[in-house]
Protein backbone atom coordinates (compact mmCIF):
# COMPACT_ATOMS: atom_id res chain seq x y z
CA UNK A 1 0.00 0.00 0.00
CA UNK A 2 1.81 3.63 -1.17
CA UNK A 3 0.01 6.31 0.51
CA UNK A 4 0.50 10.07 0.52
CA UNK A 5 1.46 11.95 3.86
CA UNK A 6 0.33 15.50 2.47
CA UNK A 7 4.00 16.41 1.93
CA UNK A 8 4.91 16.40 -1.75
CA UNK A 9 7.41 14.18 -2.83
CA UNK A 10 6.91 11.50 0.26
CA UNK A 11 5.06 8.81 0.26
CA UNK A 12 5.04 5.95 2.65
CA UNK A 13 4.89 2.39 1.65
CA UNK A 14 3.91 -0.53 3.71
CA UNK A 15 6.17 -3.42 3.32
CA UNK A 16 4.06 -6.14 4.54
CA UNK A 17 2.13 -5.35 1.14
CA UNK A 18 4.82 -6.99 -0.88
CA UNK A 19 4.12 -9.94 0.83
CA UNK A 20 5.88 -12.92 -0.64
CA UNK A 21 8.66 -10.99 -2.41
CA UNK A 22 9.97 -10.42 0.97
CA UNK A 23 9.80 -13.42 2.40
CA UNK A 24 11.97 -14.90 -0.93
CA UNK A 25 14.42 -11.99 -0.72
CA UNK A 26 14.75 -9.21 -3.38
CA UNK A 27 16.00 -9.82 -6.90
CA UNK A 28 19.26 -8.05 -8.41
CA UNK A 29 18.13 -4.24 -9.51
CA UNK A 30 19.31 -1.29 -9.74
CA UNK A 31 17.88 2.79 -9.41
CA UNK A 32 19.26 5.32 -11.71
CA UNK A 33 18.39 8.43 -9.76
CA UNK A 34 17.65 7.08 -6.06
CA UNK A 35 19.96 6.19 -3.28
CA UNK A 36 18.57 4.02 -0.62
CA UNK A 37 19.58 3.10 2.86
CA UNK A 38 18.79 -0.37 4.50
CA UNK A 39 18.75 -0.78 8.00
CA UNK A 40 18.35 -4.28 9.00
CA UNK A 41 16.42 -4.48 12.14
CA UNK A 42 16.02 -8.32 12.92
CA UNK A 43 17.36 -11.48 11.81
CA UNK A 44 20.39 -11.91 9.41
CA UNK A 45 20.38 -11.87 5.16
CA UNK A 46 22.74 -11.79 2.71
CA UNK A 47 23.29 -8.88 0.67
CA UNK A 48 24.63 -8.81 -3.32
CA UNK A 49 26.30 -5.46 -3.90
CA UNK A 50 27.93 -4.59 -7.28
CA UNK A 51 28.38 -8.58 -7.22
CA UNK A 52 29.82 -9.19 -3.99
CA UNK A 53 28.20 -11.04 -1.05
CA UNK A 54 28.41 -9.51 2.61
CA UNK A 55 26.23 -10.95 5.34
CA UNK A 56 24.41 -8.34 7.01
CA UNK A 57 22.71 -8.43 10.24
CA UNK A 58 20.37 -6.46 13.11
CA UNK A 59 21.71 -3.21 13.83
CA UNK A 60 23.78 -2.77 10.07
CA UNK A 61 23.49 0.04 7.47
CA UNK A 62 23.69 0.16 4.01
CA UNK A 63 24.46 2.97 1.56
CA UNK A 64 23.93 2.34 -1.63
CA UNK A 65 23.79 5.42 -4.04
CA UNK A 66 22.03 5.49 -7.62
CA UNK A 67 23.71 2.97 -10.83
CA UNK A 68 24.69 0.12 -7.75
CA UNK A 69 23.12 -3.02 -8.41
CA UNK A 70 22.55 -4.42 -5.21
CA UNK A 71 20.18 -7.53 -3.76
CA UNK A 72 18.67 -8.53 -0.84
CA UNK A 73 17.82 -12.42 0.80
CA UNK A 74 17.04 -14.06 4.11
CA UNK A 75 19.91 -16.48 4.88
CA UNK A 76 19.68 -17.01 8.90
CA UNK A 77 16.39 -19.02 10.46
CA UNK A 78 14.38 -15.94 11.36
CA UNK A 79 12.73 -13.24 9.57
CA UNK A 80 15.07 -10.50 7.80
CA UNK A 81 13.14 -7.42 8.77
CA UNK A 82 14.41 -4.32 7.57
CA UNK A 83 13.51 -0.90 6.67
CA UNK A 84 14.43 0.74 3.19
CA UNK A 85 14.95 4.97 3.15
CA UNK A 86 14.86 5.91 -0.73
CA UNK A 87 15.34 8.74 -2.57
CA UNK A 88 14.20 11.02 -4.25
CA UNK A 89 10.80 8.91 -4.33
CA UNK A 90 10.63 7.90 -7.65
CA UNK A 91 13.31 6.74 -10.21
CA UNK A 92 11.71 8.60 -13.07
CA UNK A 93 13.78 11.51 -14.53
CA UNK A 94 10.55 13.09 -16.02
CA UNK A 95 9.24 13.46 -11.98
CA UNK A 96 12.68 15.66 -11.25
Amino acid sequence: MVRSCGVEGVRVDRAGDLGEAIRKGIARHKHQLQEQIYHVLEGEGLMEIAGTNHVVRKHDFIFLPPGVEHAISNSGLVDLVFLVITSPVTDDEKSM
